[in-house]
This record gives structure tokens, C-alpha cells and sequence, in this order.
């Protein structure tokens, strides 16, 4: 059994003021110059590594993390080679983590690491650029599985275990900078069932959509395919922009929030007409995009590197326009995102500070700011909205 371990839940303060020349705004309009108090600390909880995508059990009970830590141990940075994987365990009750998952010498990060869970909460199947998969057993928390990529094919990244549970969508090339493929794993037996090809090279990351029959694939060098997944038929997206991309779909499928990484816009996509119908300038890059569970709010996790502004912004999804709470932390590196399955929050790991952040998601929407272009951040609220 995996080293169990409960570090005391840590916090980090959430900064309201962005830059000296930003004018605050409650959620509801101006300030009217009444002095305002700070934002109360936001709950963060700390790993042992740096932490990347992460994921919810179904009943929202535990967070799995995927963290990249030095071989042999310790919480440093692992974000080059000689790096092992491991899932960190955070309950989400206590808000501590509680196991620490060693996969081995996997290495998780910026061009890798991906995990997802199947439908009933039982396994864990986890990426990390290698040549392999690795299947997690939760009841356990040990390496259930580890399923190799066909001969020929490498750098496994993005994967997505479809609603019904039955296959896990996992992207990879064919040997060194060759043509992406994707791997139909079949979870009873798991192997790899087929592969849908015809992919370009270096496929990042796979979105499906709510009811499973298509997958949005992200490339490093295009601008995005969609997969039918019952015919294996492939079709290159007419976005006005090429790149790794984030997609985040709306609960109905209709829309979807596109985020690139070394690019400082969102983009609102008609997923049927695949238009954009909306750009809102984030003025930093984009490292994740996700949709609350009520499609009303949008979050985008902010890496930095283009400018000041928040690690993280919320966008009325109804308007494309950004919405309240923006949040900021001293030094911070926000990479992947996930809803809490109630819906009330929304955890941020932080590769920089080595912690998961838990930020309340608003009830009911604040009024939109009214500008595109983020130069007005209102306040935070005061409600914590913890699980």
C-alpha cells in the first residue's frame, strides 16, 4: 500500500488588487469609493511535487491529482527528465491530501499527464508521455494495470474514458514527430481494441463530447480535429488559430470555450458551425478552460507570461464576457482545473506553489462587467462554498 500521508490544510491569500491602475468593482457594480476589506484566505492544499491536470470521483468524495515529483522523491519541481509520476489523493472533506500514488518512472507534466476516471469511480487511467497507460485502482490506490501502445507509437498525452465507461480515447504519435493516432482501450480487457488514425502529428489533448460519439483532439501544430469515435473518421476544424488548445464544452453540447497555451484570448466556438463567436482577452496564457456543471460560468486557468492580471478569470457564459471574482496569488503558476461534482467549487492546482486551490463558485451569477476586455476585476465574494 502506498505511504499515507495528511499534511494540514495550507492557505494562500486571493489578491483583489491586480495592478495599481485597476479599479475595483463589487460584483454588482461600482464601489463608490467605500474602502473595501481584502478577500478572506482561499483554502489550498498542499502536494508533494507539481501538481497538473486532476480529477473528481463521481460522488465528489476525493480529487485525484497527477503530480510530477524528482525520481526517489521529495516535493521539487519534476518538471524535466528523470521525474516520476505519482496521483496524489486529497480528500475532499477534510481538505488535506491523504495518498500519495507512486507510478513509477513516468513522467507527468506540461507535455504529458493527463488523467481521467471511468464512470464509476473505480479506476484511474493516467498518461504521462510515455510509451504506456497506467491503470489506477482507487479502492487500493495501487497500479492495477499498465497497458502498453501499440509498436511503433509513443508520447502517450491526452486520454478520456468515454460515459458509459466501456473505452478510455488515449492520443499518441507514431515513433519520433511522425502522425498522431488515437487508441481505443477496451477497459473490461484492457488492451487496445483499434486505432482511429489520420490524426496530425502530435495530438495534445482529447475532449469527448456529453454524449460520447465525437472527441475534440488538440495538436501542438494545428488548429484542432474532430473524431467521429464510431467510424474513426477525422475532420480538421476550421478555427482561425493553430496550437495546443484546451476545449471546454457546455453540459448541452452546443458550445465550447477554446483556450491556448502562449496565447492571451479565449474563443466562444459555435460547436455546430465550429464559428467563433466570441474572443475575450485573458492578457495572460492559457493553460486550462473549464464549464460549472449549470453551463453558466466559464473559468481559465492563467499561466502568465504576457503581461499582470489575474491567475484566473470567470466569464458569464451568456454574455462571453468576464464575469466577477478573478483571483490572483504572489507567485503562482495555475495549470488544470475541474468543477467539484456539486458544483459549489473549483480546484486549481498550482505547479509553482506545489498546492491544489480551492475557489467558491458564485450563486447566482454576478452582472457581467460589461467589457470584453478585462481593464475592471470586481471583488470576490466572501463565501467560502466548500464541498
Amino acid at each position: 500500500m502506498p505511504e499515507e500521508d495528511s499534511p494540514q490544510r495550507d492557505t494562500v491569500r486571493q489578491d483583489s488588487q491586480q495592478h495599481d491602475t485597476v479599479r475595483q468593482e463589487t460584483p454588482h457594480g461600482p464601489s463608490h469609493g467605500t474602502p473595501k476589506e481584502d478577500p478572506p484566505p482561499l483554502p489550498a492544499i498542499p502536494v508533494a511535487g507539481e501538481p497538473w491536470r486532476l480529477v473528481f470521483a463521481p460522488d465528489g468524495s476525493h480529487a485525484y491529482v497527477a503530480v510530477s515529483a524528482p525520481a526517489g522523491g521529495g516535493g521539487g519541481a519534476g518538471g524535466g527528465g528523470g521525474s516520476e509520476g505519482r496521483v496524489a489523493v486529497i480528500d475532499t472533506a477534510a481538505g488535506v491530501a491523504v495518498a500519495d500514488i507512486p507510478l513509477g518512472n513516468l513522467f507527468l507534466g506540461l507535455l504529458g499527464g493527463d488523467l481521467a476516471v471511468t464512470p464509476d469511480g473505480r479506476h484511474l487511467y493516467v498518461t504521462g508521455g510515455r510509451d504506456t497507460v497506467t491503470v489506477v485502482d482507487t479502492a487500493t490506490r495501487q497500479v492495477a494495470a499498465r497497458i502498453p501502445l501499440p509498436a511503433g507509437f509513443a508520447l502517450a498525452t491526452g486520454v478520456a474514458v468515454g460515459p458509459d465507461g466501456r473505452q478510455a480515447y488515449v492520443l499518441a504519435q507514431e515513433n519520433e514527430g511522425g502522425a498522431g493516432v488515437m487508441c481505443v482501450i477496451d477497459t473490461a480487457s484492457r488492451t487496445v481494441d483499434r486505432l482511429i488514425r489520420g490524426l496530425s502529428f502530435e495530438p495534445f489533448g482529447v475532449d469527448l463530447t456529453p454524449d460520447g460519439h465525437h472527441a475534440y483532439v488538440s495538436h501542438f501544430g494545428d488548429s484542432g480535429m474532430l473524431v467521429d469515435l464510431a467510424t474513426g473518421s477525422a475532420e480538421v476544424l476550421p478555427f482561425p488559430f493553430e496550437g495546443a488548445f484546451r476545449l471546454a464544452v457546455t453540459p448541452d453540447g452546443t458550445r465550447g470555450y477554446v483556450g491556448r497555451d502562449h496565447n492571451d484570448d479565449l474563443f466562444a466556438t459555435d460547436l455546430k458551425t465550429h464559428a467563433v463567436t466570441a474572443v475575450v482577452p485573458t492578457t495572460r496564457n492559457v493553460a486550462d478552460v473549464i464549464v460549472t456543471l449549470d453551463g453558466r460560468l466559464v473559468y481559465a486557468s492563467q499561466s502568465g507570461g504576457h503581461g499582470p492580471g489575474p491567475n484566473m478569470m470567470v466569464i458569464d457564459a451568456a454574455t462571453a464576457r468576464p464575469a466577477c471574482c478573478p483571483a490572483s496569488w504572489d507567485n503562482a503558476q495555475p495549470r488544470g482545473m475541474a468543477v467539484t461534482p456539486d458544483g459549489k467549487s473549483v480546484y486549481v492546482t498550482d505547479s509553482r506553489l506545489h498546492k491544489v486551490l480551492v475557489v467558491p463558485v458564485p450563486d447566482p451569477v454576478p452582472d457581467s462587467v460589461g467589457n470584453p476586455v478585462p481593464d475592471v476585476l470586481p471583488d470576490a465574494p466572501s463565501g467560502r462554498g466548500d464541498r
